[in-house]
């Protein structure tokens, strides 16, 4: 049989491409090739929820690789041992769902399925159980004491089993912007650091424990204005005179959060004046003492200063 030069052309251009499909083969991983947005994703963890104001918020985590393959979770809920109910489809990345549909005393099983976009539905997540009970009531009483290095917060206890969490912000509208403990408060009680920089306010809610936590309404906001300090003043002042300078020196004061000293100086008869601010409770006072000269010290704070320090006299 006579073969034509263009069925030979096209033979040659098979072979080409078989020869091409087996080299590509041939190359990288060995095995069947499997797409990632196929896969079923994993399904969600990590679930918590919380009972407050009047709403329950589930949370829950996934996967970090199954990001970009999500089109979003199914909310499920059963009442008792009714069987589950969808109640939502979130959209996106989203980890948190609020149910305002319950009723306090009831117990409610949660579960979340992970949705890809290619369709693929996750296995079902563990069973959160909740049982929403009555709110505590907030706490009274609210006050704070500035020590040498904290804000010691306190307030009345509510009733016996009732825990706390407390809560900072710079807005006294908006006081429960961050959550400062990490568990939950056995006692009235928390200390803070000493914020120098700007005025701070803090709230507290009171917390029940079922198999969540159960936190009512939060108490009045507490403002804490770092203008308001004032420390207490430098003591044990005294005076080495050496090679024609003076050393003025005194105890350290117990505050972390001042600023430093300010050195005051009077010449003769004169009034006393600032000589200096320091940093270290050590003033070199290198001016020739001609007249009897006198000094005090005070801590500075953020805004005020202390009371003056007794004073030292040296004679020419």
């Amino acid at each position: 049989m006579t073969v034509s030069r263009k069925q030979m052309k096209l033979v040659r251009l098979m072979a080409m491409c078989v020869m091409s499909l087996l080299l590509f083969a041939g190359c990288g991983q060995k095995g069947k090739p499997v797409m990632r947005s196929f896969e079923k994703p994993s399904p969600a963890t990590a679930m918590r929820a919380l009972h407050r104001d009047g709403k329950v918020t589930i949370s829950w985590s996934y996967a970090r690789q199954d990001k970009i393959i999500i089109k979003g979770f199914y909310v499920q809920r059963a009442e008792g041992n009714k069987p589950f109910e969808t109640l939502t489809f979130l959209k996106g990345d989203a980890t948190q769902f609020v149910d305002d549909h319950f009723a306090v005393g009831k117990e409610y099983r949660y579960r979340i399925r992970v949705y890809s976009l290619r369709n693929v539905i996750s296995d079902e997540s563990a069973e959160l159980k909740v049982n929403p009970v009555g709110l505590p009531e907030p706490p009274e009483k609210f006050a704070f004491h500035l020590t040498n290095d904290a804000v010691e917060i306190t307030w009345n206890k509510v009733a016996d089993g009732v825990t706390y969490n407390i809560y900072r912000g710079t807005d006294k509208g908006n006081c429960d912007t961050v959550l400062l403990n990490a568990t939950p408060l056995e006692k009235p009680f928390f200390k803070d650091g000493v914020n120098v920089g700007q005025t701070v306010f803090y709230s507290v809610r009171s917390l029940v424990h079922t198999t969540i936590m159960n936190e009512g309404a939060t108490s009045e906001c507490l403002e804490v204005d770092p203008q308001s300090f004032r420390p207490v003043h430098p003591s044990d002042v005294r005076f080495v005179r050496t090679e024609g300078k003076l050393y003025v020196s005194w105890k350290e004061n117990p505050e972390t959060w001042i600023k430093g000293y300010r050195v005051y100086r009077k010449k003769g008869r004169g009034q006393f004046i600032p000589a200096a601010d320091v940093l270290i409770p050590l003033f070199v006072d290198e001016e020739p003492i001609e007249v009897p000269t006198s000094y005090y010290v005070t801590a500075i704070g953020p805004a005020k200063e202390s009371s003056p320090s007794g004073t030292v006299s040296v004679n020419p």
